[in-house]
């Protein structure tokens, strides 16, 4: 079956800043640290020699964990629901088709339950 997690209304809120990821990854494992690593490279990039600015510029949406999460731990951290397939209109835009084939879609999510599970599992990575 077709699983969808919608990235603007559901996996959206899986928004983090370093400090966070600082505290859950930085010296709990190889892989946690590669990770951490490879989010603050991407906080400190710079455009025109200038360091980000404006709202939102230290903060950064992990959106792949919400499928992880998902699938690893069902509806104890996605919630979902089952709904009629949509189809995709010429716009770009969804279109409910009732009667369609049943899809799951997410609906929403414990961001924090999120992060904490991905927290300890990368720490116990290393033997």
């Amino acid at each position: 079956p077709f699983w969808q997690v919608p990235a603007g209304e559901v996996s959206a809120a899986l928004i983090t800043t370093l400090p966070e990821l600082a505290s859950g990854l930085k010296g709990k494992s190889t892989i946690s640290d590669y990770l951490f690593a490879n989010v603050k490279e991407y906080f400190l990039e710079v455009s025109n020699g200038k360091p980000r600015s404006g709202p939102g510029a230290w903060e950064k949406i992990i959106w792949d964990i919400a499928t992880i999460a998902w699938l690893s731990k069902g509806d104890s951290l996605v919630r979902s629901q089952v709904v009629d397939a949509p189809v995709l209109s010429n716009e770009g835009t969804w279109i409910r088709k009732p009667g369609r084939h049943p899809v799951r879609v997410a609906v929403s999510l414990d961001r924090k339950a999120i992060f904490d599970d991905l927290f300890i599992a990368l720490e116990q990575t290393d033997p």
